[in-house]
């Protein structure tokens, strides 16, 4: 958060220094969210409240390596079947 307060002055230039250094953040999240859920992803990366929201605190960052952290367990961010008799449990 320290960063773009090193290049700005005004609360706007901090917000526009802020939008600079998150958009990839965002950009990398939608991508990684399209690689997981398909055409789904694009509900998030529609968002208005995502425009209106995400540059206002740096949550995004974090957003973005929870997904691809999730994307990264091998069930590309699904639940793994469940068994369909008792002998499969054990």
């Amino acid at each position: 958060m320290w960063l773009p307060s090193l290049v700005s002055s005004t609360p706007d230039t901090y917000l526009l220094a802020s939008m600079v250094l998150l958009a990839p953040f965002g950009l990398a999240t939608a991508w990684l969210l399209g690689g997981m859920v398909g055409g789904r992803a694009l509900r998030w990366s529609a968002s208005p409240m995502l425009l209106l929201y995400a540059f206002q605190n740096w949550d995004l960052a974090v957003v973005a390596a929870s997904v691809a952290g999730s994307g990264a367990g091998g069930g590309a961010g699904r639940c793994p079947r469940p068994p369909s008799s008792v002998s499969e449990r054990r």
